[in-house]
Parts: structure tokens; C-alpha cells; sequence
């Protein structure tokens, strides 16, 4: 135990002497005297910060306590509403490890010491939770609420190659509240029939909504020779965010006319948050 005492300095100008605030603690058989040090403010000696052991048992000031187990260094806010405190706890071993405790209101994070108590952080914008690029998660076609990803999500696509003289349009349907589909990739194709059509034009269009109706996003006219077997193709790589919770759509702008033949493709994923 810990027996606190006393030096009294040689006198000053007023020849009353100070007094050198100490503590006498028996270390290894050897009683030793020594000089007890405080945090506070420089300018006064009433504003001076608590420092308490961690453990209960140990008596000890609380430069003992960094020595031999652990001591809690807790913010005073009891002039304010609630309190904050962070334990620096120091454990006695060959090597002594530095574990560092944060904790509030009871909730505590662990200390990732060693890799039992890893920690993991995962991002979060205080209600969602951010999503890995995970083979799960990138399994999905949905991203998942506000995803961050390094990779892409799994993505969807939507086709249509109807018989001769007859529209191409394809849809993916709306996704649902704050969902918007992201289309990443479109393919287009005119072609001529073994009998020559006449030449023809027509657009390909990428719609926010469906067929025939929302804001065109995207659109590219294509034309038909008047010669049999003639092909059209085309294939863009994009990126077009659609309207949160609307069906996206690719589709011609109408039918070629006789022996022509129309194709679309849309490929995309969706994302929500």
C-alpha cells in the first residue's frame, strides 16, 4: 500500500517553506519515496483531471497502475449533459502491449489487441450499411442500399428480335421504391431480309420509362439499303442512370417496312439508396 507524505522545501522569502507533494510505496522489499505528479492547468492548482484505477484492487497511485496493470484516464463533463470517458489500459506482460478502449454510454469498441478481437469497419452513412464487392453481393442484380463497390453488381438484360416488319423494343421493369436501373450496355441491329426491302431510317432510342413514353436518354438513327441482306449492327458501351422506381427501356422508333428485321439488347444493373 501507498502511504502519502510529505518534503518541505527550504524556506522562501516569507521563511514559511513549501511543501513537495510525495508518496512512500515499498517496491521489491525497499521503501521509496516519491514525488506524486498531476495533470491540470499550469495557471491554477484548483483544475486538476482525475486518474483512477481501472482495477478496483489495485491501490496503487496511478503512476503504479501504468506500471503493473491498467488506469483509466475520464473526461469531467458533469457540468454538462452525460459524461465521456476513454480507458488506456496497459497490460502487465513480457512486452507490455498497449490496448486503447473506447467507450461511451456503455458501448464499447473492442480493442483489435490481437487478432481474436480483430476490428472490422465497415462504412456506413448512419442508417445503411456499405456492401463489399463480395461474390454474394455482386451475385445480385440489385447493388443493395447505398453499395460501395469495387466492381460492378451482377447485371440483367432485357432482348427482343421479333419477326419481319415489327417494332424491337425491350423493357426492364421498374424496380421498386429508390431503386434506378443503370444501363451499361446497348445493341442495336437493321437488317435486310433475303428479299431487298426499300431503303429505310429509323432510330433507336433508350428510354426512362416505357415503351413509347418517359425522357428519351439515349437515341441513334440507323438506315436500310435497298439490297437483300444487308446488316446493321450496333454496340455501345454506356453509362445512364435512370429514374429512381421507373421502368428503362430500348426500342425502335417504329417498324423498317417490308423484309427488314429489328433486334435490341439492354444490359444494366440497378442500385438502390
Amino acid at each position: 500500500m501507498a502511504t502519502a507524505g510529505f518534503v518541505r522545501l527550504m524556506d522562501d522569502s516569507a521563511l514559511t517553506g513549501k511543501y513537495l507533494d510525495t508518496v512512500t510505496v515499498t517496491v521489491g522489499g525497499n521503501t521509496v519515496h516519491r514525488q506524486v505528479v498531476v495533470l491540470g492547468d499550469p495557471d491554477t492548482g484548483t483544475v486538476v483531471h482525475n486518474m483512477a484505477a481501472v482495477n478496483a484492487a489495485l491501490s496503487e497511485t496511478a503512476v503504479e497502475s501504468l506500471r503493473t496493470a491498467a488506469c483509466c484516464f475520464a473526461l469531467d463533463t458533469a457540468a454538462a449533459a452525460g459524461s465521456q470517458a476513454v480507458p488506456l489500459q496497459v497490460e502487465s506482460t513480457a512486452q507490455p502491449n498497449l490496448r486503447v478502449t473506447v467507450q461511451n454510454a456503455g458501448n464499447r469498441l473492442p480493442s483489435g489487441h490481437n487478432a481474436a478481437n480483430a476490428i472490422h469497419v465497415q462504412p456506413s452513412d448512419g442508417t445503411n450499411a456499405f456492401k463489399a464487392a463480395t461474390a454474394t453481393n455482386q451475385a445480385s442484380s440489385t447493388s443493395g442500399l447505398n453499395a460501395v463497390q469495387a466492381a460492378s453488381p451482377g447485371e440483367w438484360t432485357v432482348s427482343h428480335a421479333p419477326a419481319v416488319n415489327t417494332q424491337a423494343t425491350a423493357s426492364k421493369a421498374a424496380g421498386g421504391a429508390g431503386v434506378r436501373h443503370v444501363a451499361r450496355a446497348i445493341s442495336a441491329s437493321l437488317c435486310a431480309g433475303t428479299t431487298a426491302p426499300a431503303a429505310a431510317q429509323v432510330s433507336v432510342r433508350l428510354r426512362d420509362g416505357a415503351s413509347g413514353a418517359g425522357t428519351i436518354l439515349w437515341e441513334m438513327t440507323l438506315c436500310v439499303q435497298a439490297t437483300a441482306g444487308v446488316s446493321v449492327p450496333v454496340t455501345i458501351p454506356v453509362n445512364i442512370v435512370g429514374t429512381a422506381n421507373t421502368a428503362m427501356t430500348l426500342e425502335f422508333s417504329g417498324a423498317a417496312g417490308a423484309n427488314t428485321f429489328e433486334s435490341v439488347s439492354l444490359s444494366g444493373y440497378s442500385t438502390s439508396g
